[in-house]
């Protein structure tokens, strides 16, 4: 709906739902765009009142750019390399920070482990995961 309305701001994704419930419909943009499938893009004018901000569906805004995306398991991986670049992290620590849930965060920093690319330090819970260039 969103791909081929083009940027539309909530109130006209609501109306092309047919629904009124703005809780709703803001709280779906909101899970939409942490999963990286809508995207702000600018805002949209209205008659009455302040511009809305406009959503549109991230692979189509920049389809030129989005080549050759990696699929989600290596996508997670990748965050969670980018996030233990900062520091020590755990399972949990990475679940909060990302929204990953906690099978998720495991898994991605794993593939980072079997790659060489991190450490885990530890066992259970209470492990804590290290980048392996950042250990000496």
């Amino acid at each position: 709906m969103v791909l081929a309305a083009g940027p539309v701001d909530s109130r006209e994704i609501r109306r092309l739902l047919g629904g009124r419930d703005t809780g709703r419909v803001n709280r779906a943009i909101d899970s939409l765009q942490r999963r990286m499938i809508l995207t702000r893009a600018g805002t949209v004018e209205r008659e009455a009142g302040w511009p809305g901000t406009a959503y549109d569906v991230l692979a189509g805004r920049y389809a030129d750019r989005l080549r050759g995306l990696p699929g989600p398991d290596e996508a997670r991986a990748e965050v969670a390399a980018a996030v233990l670049r900062r520091g020590p992290l755990s399972v949990g620590d990475l679940r909060r920070a990302i929204g990953f849930t906690s099978t998720e965060a495991l898994a991605a920093l794993q593939q980072l482990a079997d790659e060489g690319r991190a450490r885990r330090e530890g066992r259970g819970p209470g492990a804590v995961w290290t980048a392996a260039a950042a250990r000496r």
